[in-house]
């Protein structure tokens, strides 16, 4: 039914011999009885009219008597085969065709059938073939049967006509007709190639000429008797002269004229410079021809060859003008069509297979609607409807053909089929049809879409109710002069006119698919969706359009609507002219970004200011979100000259004050643990897409002896969506600290934050010593380009200092990533002497270290019943960053660390007479008399064990032997957990004695009011953070709660805190958020003026003094920052002359 791809054809100009060859399709149709007949002949006649060059089959059948098939005369070369039958014609005007090739056979073994083309028991039909220059048939046999008028068909030597290397030589079935025939000519015995007796009908023209039997040996085809008169071997069906542009035919391919056994490839090799060139000389392959290019509607490959269907691994693309068949890793997913992959065999759209065409925009193969598609059957469990039927409109490109002869009559158009745009017919029915639309009830196609029918006829017949078919432009539509429209059968165009049915009247030219205004061809006036409209909606109506070119184009919702005036210039969201609602950048927005991600994990926050614009909160807004135990958690905001950021308090300071103030009495166990943390603490900035960018052992605060929390992110950098990396435009770095890419290209990415790890890790082993000590920091790249590094520390054992050097790789791709370093550092830690080794661990003091320099500098500075513990911050919460007017005159501070339970705790403890000490963390409770151990601090601390060798054997056997003790959570609100007390530790009351970390196990307990089994201690405490108020503490009447809102989302127009920021009411609040949750404690001193937040030497870059301003002493630094010779500029870095010393 289907014709193969080799022999569907198109309209091509092919050259021989410098004369143009007309080549045409066949048919595939065999013995199938026409449905119409007027329509079957206008089918023969639109294909084979002046063709010269079949790309097919030669399908001749069922002709009347008196049918003029003078468009059969110019036929020269079939490359299918030749069926003749069922014609009552006298003779067939075949008098040109020189070659079969046989590329098809009918029956799977005829090159030639003739067959039944006589009148039962009359005197009617075909008398001769007339096939004189018939003189080669390269593959398949002969079945001449049934023609009672046919002579002269036994007279043939049929087997010079034969190839000599045809298989099927021997299939030779000649039957005899009924009437008496006359003899051949006897001038055919005496022509130079031909023989008495063998002819294709009466008269000398009509001898056989043989071109194989009468040759000398060693010829195919011959012109003559003589060795001279040899054709060339690329010769078929004989010749004129002895070369291969001589030849009659070719037997493999004809290149402009000249018979080859190939076409030029498209590549050739070049012996001179051994590469493969592009060949100027290059041809395609099309059939038994080669062309320059293929022809329209066939796919180029990258074989030189012209297809219908791209082969495996390859996948259909244009080019330009040009279709071709590329090479694909991963080709795009292809819905097929009946005839193709799973559905070949398959007859019928049907329920059990329509769902395969759901969401399709193309389809490779057919689409065939029988009346099985309507009707229950073995393969079909239920009948189409029209809800089925829906999953066609997404489809806007068919390659093979559209057959439709049943439709539900609920349908009355194609309507299906409405962004349907072009029918390839690369596969057509019954080898001539790319569209048959047949006994249906529609009234109109509906094919509002359709542009191009690229090859085959297009047949409706038999639609009793169609109308609109007049009204198509076709001839637009069909892209060759060998197709055309065959219409039979159809309602009356006059009728359709006479009842109404005609165009809409904004269709152009009055042509249309239907009545409706979306089915014009092209619209007069303008066009709005599918619908021609009069005109848009520029400056009234709705919704508000632009006018772009014949369009009407929607504005986009977030525009406000403008009176006498232009609404967009476009459809965009920042083609408005004023915005609705707010504006973000250049964007109209129904509400300002409020924590929306857009990715997996970075969150954009803005606010609207005063004239309804979205304003980026700054990065310490995002900051505020950070919820992991190992990060320091951002809890205010100071907008002074300098922004400074207020985080938890950590008594004993940094990391790096602390190794090197209590190095005799840190523990392996504290080292590898303090790994962990931190890797686990940039794993999670890394989850966050944030690249710290300054890493170092000065910037990791000491919460506690066993836990240790990530701060500073004075140089931090949130990457975009698209960003894996971040380049930095200038300013003082940590050069001694950084990876060489960001040294020499100002490159960060979390990999830098890797090499930095490597030095934190190197700082900590060595207890406080610094990188390159002595080294000037501008001649640091020098040495990490010829491949020195920080050395081995004592303490580390090779397994912890290749580590090390693994994140101080030159390619940033080969570190190890953070993931991989807390699995490392987790091993190392459950089994920690094996791979630290520190001399005389085992007789240290068991006591953990107890305070440091900072910590008893920040003693000094405050009253200490002034002092709270990091702990009883504020978490941020609903409101946290503004407030509404109603509470800008009260405040009351409320504590986000005690529970209701814990606040009638407190209130005992204050009441209780036999003991009475001040409520305060345990940084600030009393020490311990000399005979107790030190060891227990908050609930994350582990109790250090008598002997340390057992310890480190249960810790071998721990999935993370940072959290032996206890560890920080976060909780189902996303709050962070610090200190959440372990199942296997006693817990105790913050007011308690025992919470302090002076107390040891078995040391007297101060309060008699609460112990471990006491009603109070197992329920009052529960590990939790809320906001709640301190009724014993409030120093402002009751607030009543503000609705839950979001925290920076604000409403247009509201002075808010983000937005416009009142004058401070008090010293405290100079340019701080005005949090009212937040206020000094009773007692504490309050400066005229605060001094810079974080004046850690290490990073600030500020500007140097005068230098008769002396220089204040901060927090224990003395050193300015503009003099730290740990942090300089990049390009100072990479400028200043070698020489030149730090």
């Amino acid at each position: 039914m289907d014709l193969q791809p080799w022999i569907l054809g198109l309209l091509a100009l092919l050259l021989q011999g410098g004369l143009c060859r007309e080549v045409c399709t066949g048919t595939d149709m065999k013995l199938l009885h026409p449905y119409s007949y007027q329509s079957h002949y206008e089918t023969l006649r639109t294909l084979y009219q002046d063709c010269q060059v079949i790309q097919g089959n030669l399908e001749i059948t069922y002709l009347k008597e008196d049918d003029d098939v003078s468009f059969l005369k110019d036929i020269k070369e079939v490359q299918g085969y030749v069926l003749i039958a069922y014609n009552l014609l006298s003779y067939i005007p075949l008098e040109k065709l020189r070659i079969i090739r046989g590329a098809q056979l009918y029956q799977d073994r005829y090159a030639l059938a003739v067959l039944s083309n006589s009148q039962s028991g009359g005197t009617v039909g075909l008398r001769e073939l007339r096939m004189r220059s018939l003189t080669e048939i390269l593959n398949g046999g002969l079945l001449i049967e049934n023609n009672t008028q046919l002579c002269f068909h036994e007279t043939i030597k049929w087997q010079d006509i034969l190839s000599q290397n045809n298989p099927f030589q021997k299939d030779v079935v000649l039957g005899r007709g009924s009437r008496p025939c006359p003899q051949c000519s006897s001038s055919c015995g005496s022509l130079p190639s031909g023989t008495a007796g063998s002819c294709w009908g009466e008269g000398t023209e009509n001898c056989q000429i043989l071109t194989s039997v009468i040759c000398q040996s060693g010829c195919q085809r011959c012109k003559g008797k003589y060795s001279s008169d040899c054709c060339h071997e690329q010769c078929a069906a004989g010749c004129t002269g002895p070369k291969n542009i001589d030849c009659l035919a070719c037997l493999n391919f004809n290149n402009s004229g000249t018979c080859e056994l190939h076409c030029p490839p498209l590549t050739i090799y070049n012996p001179l410079t051994f590469q493969t060139v592009t060949n100027v000389n290059a041809r395609y392959t099309f059939g038994a021809t080669c062309v320059v290019k293929c022809p329209y509607n066939y796919l180029a490959t990258d074989v030189g060859s012209c297809t219908l269907l791209c082969p495996q691994v390859t996948q259909e693309v244009v080019v330009g003008d040009v279709q071709k068949c590329e090479k694909c890793d991963k080709c795009t997913k292809v819905c097929y069509g009946l005839g193709m992959d799973i559905l070949k065999t398959t007859q019928t759209i049907n329920s059990s297979n329509i769902e395969h065409f759901r969401g399709c925009k193309k389809i490779v193969g057919n689409l065939v609607f029988l009346s099985e598609s309507l009707q229950r059957g073995s393969d079909n469990a239920t009948q189409l409807t029209m809800e089925d039927l829906e999953v066609f409109k997404t489809l806007e490109e068919i390659t093979g053909y559209i057959y439709i002869d049943t439709w539900p009559d609920a349908l009355n158009s194609l309507q299906v089929f409405e962004n349907l745009r072009v029918i390839r017919g690369r596969l057509l029915h019954n080898g001539a049809y790319s569209l048959v639309i047949r006994n249906l009830s529609i009234s109109s196609l509906g094919l509002r879409s359709l542009k191009e029918i690229s090859s085959g006829l297009v047949l409706i017949e038999g639609n009793s109710n169609l109308c609109f078919l007049d009204t198509v432009p076709w001839s637009k539509i069909l892209r060759n002069s060998r197709q055309t429209i065959l219409m039979t059968g159809n309602k009356p165009q006059a009728t359709c006119a006479a009842d109404g049915n005609a165009c809409f009247h904004l269709c152009a030219n009055a042509e249309c698919w239907g009545s409706e205004a979306s089915q014009c061809i092209q619209c007069e006036g303008l066009l709005r969706g599918l619908d021609c409209v009069d005109s848009c909606n520029v400056e009234e109506g709705e919704p508000r359009e632009m006018i772009n070119g014949s369009q009407c184009i929607a504005c986009h919702p977030e525009c406000m609507p403008q009176n006498a005036s232009a609404t967009c210039s476009g459809p965009q969201a920042d083609q408005c002219l004023e915005c609705a609602h707010y504006k973000d950048g250049a964007m109209c927005v129904n509400q300002c970004p409020s924590g929306k991600k857009v990715d997996s994990f970075v969150p954009i926050w803005k606010f609207a200011d005063k004239d309804g614009s979205c304003q980026l909160c700054p990065e310490a807004y995002v900051m505020a979100g950070v919820a992991s135990p190992y990060v320091c958690r951002l809890l205010g905001i100071c907008l002074t000259t300098t922004v400074q950021l207020v985080t938890q308090l950590m008594p004993y300071g940094c990391l790096l004050e602390y190794v090197r103030e209590n190095k005799d009495h840190i523990h392996s166990r504290d080292l590898l643990n303090w790994c962990v943390q931190i890797a686990k603490g940039m794993t999670y900035l890394e989850d966050i897409r944030l690249v710290h960018r300054d890493l170092a052992a000065r910037n990791v605060l000491v919460r506690n002896p066993t836990h240790v929390k990530i701060t500073d992110f004075g140089l931090a950098r949130l990457l975009d969506v698209d960003e894996t990396e971040y380049h930095a435009d200038g300013g003082k770095v940590p050069i001694k600290w950084m990876a060489l890419e960001s040294i020499l290209h100002r490159k960060f990415t979390h990999q830098s934050d890797v090499w930095s790890y490597g030095v934190t890790v190197w700082e900590l082993m060595t207890f406080g010593a610094k990188p390159y000590d002595g080294i000037p920091a501008r001649e640091i790249p020098d040495l990490l380009e010829k491949g020195e590094r920080l050395p081995q520390p004592p303490v580390c054992t090779i397994d912890v200092y290749m580590i090390m050097v693994k994140c101080w790789m030159i390619d940033s791709e080969c570190r190890p990533k953070f993931r991989e370093l807390v699995t490392e550092f987790s091993r190392m830690a459950r089994d920690p002497s094996r791979f630290v080794v520190i001399e005389d661990e085992e007789l240290m003091a068991q006591s953990s270290p107890l305070t440091t320099q900072f910590y008893s500098d920040l003693l000094q500075e405050a009253a200490i019943d002034d002092l709270v513990d990091a702990e009883e911050y504020l978490v941020p919460h609903q409101g946290f960053f503004g407030c509404d007017e109603s509470t800008v005159e009260h405040r009351s501070r409320i504590s986000s660390t005690q529970s209701q339970a814990e606040t009638q705790i407190d209130q005992i403890l204050m009441d209780d007479t036999s003991h009475v000490e001040p409520l305060l963390s345990r940084t600030l409770s009393h020490k311990s008399d000399a005979s107790a151990s030190d060891d227990i601090s908050e609930g994350d601390y582990v109790f250090d064990p008598p002997h340390p060798k057992e310890s480190s054997l249960k810790r071998r056997y721990c999935d993370d032997p940072t959290l032996l003790g206890g560890k920080d959570t976060v909780d189902g609100r996303g709050v962070e957990m610090d200190g959440s007390i372990s199942p296997g530790s006693p817990s105790y009351p913050p007011g308690s004695p025992v919470y302090s970390p002076t107390y040891s196990p078995g040391s007297p307990v101060y309060s008699p009011t609460y112990s471990p089994g006491s009603p109070a201690y197992s329920s009052a405490y529960p590990p939790e953070y809320v906001n709640q108020r301190e009724p014993s503490r409030s120093r402002s009447p009751v607030k009543t709660p503000r609705t839950s809102v979001s925290t920076l989302e604000r409403q247009k127009g509201q002075l808010c805190r983000n937005g416009m920021i009142r004058e401070p009411r008090s010293p405290i609040a100079m340019g701080a958020v005005e949090n009212p949750d937040y206020l000094p404690p009773p007692g504490m001193y309050i400066p005229n003026s605060f001094p810079q937040a974080f004046d850690n030497p290490y990073y600030w870059n500020h500007e140097l003094r005068a230098e008769s301003e002396p220089n204040p002493t901060q927090n224990g630094f003395t050193t300015p920052t503009a003099e730290n010779p740990e942090y300089l500029g990049l390009d100072e870095a990479m400028i200043r002359p070698r020489d030149v010393t730090a």
